[in-house]
């Protein structure tokens, strides 16, 4: 957690550029000359176009003063704008009403308005006002830990400031690039946009710039667990904000460093004379994120060195200091207004329980934080420990995927030769091994076949299990029958296969490639395990309040009842013939279905066919 942490901050604090680059909209000077078209008789339509940016830029103002009044007029101009069916005024209000809950810190709402906006900037508005959306939205899609889509957005920015003349700008839009290649972990991508941002700030002189851009390295080697080089740059832009005298960098940098410190267990007293320096120049700052993450820093250290009781108290002023920022936020102008209501002199002795009471009640509560703080610290600490399994766990997994693949490679190539030699030996010397001889020959191809299979099964089978998530596109379902069909002819030639299939398949979001692996796998089954004449195959489907369920129907041999949870598992084969699979198929199918949120099963009888079923839940249509 503390490892995210220190990454996540730098989206927080320092990201700001200078003027040109944190520009918002300004309304255009003929605001200010409102009344003069009023006046001049201008129709109703033009003086509602002005009224509309008047509105927004008052919004502006009153963003930091007065939120509530900042919204009600924003709204107000989208109101009008759509009245008009203006889009310049829906676009910059849309936009108005985003930076107005970014800054009340509702992202979620703050994202949407942005995208509202987002298409009309890309094709009408100025290369400025796309970067000012493009920025906020490419930061926002960090915290929801989409970072593919939030370096889509800051390479759209890097590539339009490329063009200007101001390095400054650059810098600072290097920097967005390089994180985001960061949180992906191309880490050569990433230090290639780092490297470039700090040439730039030492070729300007600007300090500032160069210890944003150390900090920012420090972030990335600390996300590559090279905490020694993260520890290094972390100090070496420290130095710079201290020489500069840049006291809100500062305490920024020192959390940082100190956060660094403790995901490596160090909790020393040198760590909390640090965080103590922090929490003397955080004194005078009125940024109470950051104040609070002083805070928070002070009370983990004391915990860790055993001080539980301070570390309580530090606890207790984060908590006041959120409590105070939720309530201005949610409730502009409606505290401290009510007259002070004060209790008459004759009751207060009568009203008051004795010092002694008081006395007793402070300490019992005391003692009571303490214990709690003490009992959340060791779940804390459990949790982070529990992370840690987690981070062995998936490392470990990429370890069995990656040796499956290199095993898998490794025994075929034994494979191959063994087939390549039966091969030979059964032509040049057929003559002389006689029937038997041919006979034993092909069994030892039909085992090298067969491995082969197992061995290309095995890799699938593993690399679903390492597979996160799925990527998805696009997949017309007919298409993907069709090519089944096709393949079912030319791995069973001996056979006659009817397949029925409906006029019409649906069109699904999933991976191409798995869904044509679960129709195959299915279809073959069917074609395997039938001794009729004819193999009849129905693929159909039918809309359910979940989503779409699908039916793949055959007239084969049919399986045991008691097998229908059993063939699901990975090896598992009912028959002993050499031809009858590797066992692998059914399980395979499985996984795919169940990485799509769906879920497999089937309905048999012996002698009567077996009838498959799979849902695709209705995220995935």
């Amino acid at each position: 957690m503390r490892l995210f942490c220190i990454v996540m901050a730098l989206w927080i604090f320092p990201n700001s550029s200078p003027t040109k680059e944190n520009q918002q909209y300004t309304a255009p000077t003929h605001l200010s000359m409102l009344d003069t078209f009023s006046m001049n008789g201008l129709n109703s339509a033009r003086v509602d176009t002005v009224m509309i940016y008047s509105l927004l830029e008052k919004a502006k103002q009153y963003q930091s003063s007065n939120q509530e009044k900042a919204f009600s007029l924003a709204t107000r101009s989208l109101e009008l704008a759509e009245k008009q069916q203006f889009k310049p005024g829906i676009a910059r209000s849309y936009y108005s009403l985003g930076v107005l809950f970014l800054h009340s810190g509702n992202s979620t709402a703050a994202q949407q308005y942005f995208l509202e906006s987002l298409d009309f900037y890309t094709e009408y508005g100025s290369q400025q006002d796309l970067i000012n959306l493009l920025e906020p939205l490419g930061t926002l899609a960090i915290q929801s830990k989409n970072y593919l889509q939030a370096l889509d957005y800051f390479k759209q920015v890097l590539s339009i400031k490329r063009k200007w003349s101001d390095d400054i700008p650059l810098i600072y839009s290097l920097n967005n690039v390089g994180k985001a290649y960061s949180l992906l972990g191309h880490e050569q991508d990433a230090l290639h946009h780092f490297r470039e941002a700090l040439g730039l700030a030492y070729s300007m002189d600007n300090a500032k710039l160069a210890a944003l851009t150390f900090s920012n390295l420090g972030s990335h080697y600390m996300l590559q667990k090279q905490y020694k080089k993260g520890v290094s740059h972390f100090n070496r832009a420290l130095d710079i904000y201290k020489e500069q005298n840049l006291e809100k960098e500062t305490v920024y940098q020192l959390n940082l460093l100190i956060e660094a410190q403790l995901v490596q267990g160090e909790h020393s007293k040198e760590l909390l004379k640090l965080a103590y320096e922090a929490y003397s120049l955080s004194k005078n700052l009125d940024d109470k994120e950051l104040v609070n993450k002083v805070h928070d820093n002070l009370a983990e250290v004391h915990a860790l060195l055993g001080d539980y009781k301070s570390a309580f108290q530090f606890k207790k002023l984060v908590s006041n200091t959120r409590v105070e920022t939720s309530k201005s936020i949610a409730y502009p102008n409606r505290y401290n207004t009510a007259p002070k209501l004060e209790m008459p002199r004759q009751y207060v002795q009568e009203a008051f329980p004795p010092k002694w009471l008081i006395f007793l009640l402070f300490l019992s509560t005391s003692i009571t934080g303490s214990v709690l703080f003490y009992l959340w610290n060791k779940q804390k600490q459990t949790l982070s420990q529990l992370k840690k399994k987690n981070a062995e766990l998936a490392i470990s997994k990429a370890t069995l995927e990656k040796f499956t693949h290199a095993a898998s490679h490794e025994l075929k190539e034994p494979l191959r030769t063994i087939g390549s030699f039966s091969t030979l030996l059964n032509k040049r010397f057929s003559n002389k091994i006689g029937k038997e001889g041919d006979e034993y020959v092909g069994f030892i191809t039909g085992g090298v076949n067969k491995m082969y299979t197992l061995l290309n099964d095995l890799v699938v089978y593993t690399s679903l299990l390492q597979e996160k998530g799925t990527q998805t596109a696009p997949v017309d379902l007919k298409t993907v029958v069709h090519k089944v069909e096709e393949k079912l002819q030319e791995t069973f030639p001996d056979k006659t296969i009817q397949l029925q299939i409906p006029e019409v398949l649906p069109v699904i979001a999933a991976n191409p490639e798995q869904m044509q692996q679960v129709f195959q796998n299915l279809a073959n089954n069917a074609a395997k395990f039938n001794d009729n004449s004819t193999v009849d195959i129905k693929i159909d489907y039918q809309h359910t309040s979940d989503g779409l369920q699908f039916m793949v129907q055959d007239n084969g041999i049919g399986i045991e009842k008691e097998y229908h949870e059993q063939i699901f598992q990975v090896f598992q084969r009912l028959s002993n013939d050499p031809q009858s699979g590797s066992g692998i198929g059914l399980a395979v199918c499985k996984q795919i279905i169940e990485k799509q949120q769906g879920k497999i099963w089937l309905e048999s009888e012996i002698g009567h066919g077996t009838t498959f079923y799979f849902t695709i839940p209705n995220t995935q249509n």
